[in-house]
């Protein structure tokens, strides 16, 4: 995994990378009202840089932020949710939805 933080834009960004898999998943909360991809993010250059060209790249459906905070916040509850639920099937349960469920 590997936080993302726009100094110019002031907005964290969750990579997971798999070198294995040769995929990369990248959850933006702003990425849908925003139509980005992987060309939107500096650090897809540095990450195609050490693991070559031929990654497929999956803009994951992640819950979208309300203001202008919550970036910080929704990267890090996104990357607990990894580690105690999503890591068990990776990389199968990643790229359809990647939700918080605050429960």
């Amino acid at each position: 995994m590997l936080l993302f933080f726009s100094v110019f834009k002031a907005h964290w960004v969750l990579f997971i990378v798999s070198p294995k898999e040769r995929s990369v998943w990248i959850l933006d909360t702003i990425s849908v009202k925003a139509n980005k991809d992987k060309d939107d993010y500096p650090l897809s250059r540095a990450i195609e840089s050490s693991f070559g060209s031929g990654l497929t790249w999956t803009m994951v459906q992640c819950k979208q932020q309300d203001g202008s905070w919550e970036c910080g916040f929704m990267v890090i509850w996104f990357m607990v949710q990894f580690v105690l639920k999503k890591r068990f099937r990776f990389p199968n349960n990643v790229s359809i939805s990647f939700r918080i469920y605050l429960s």
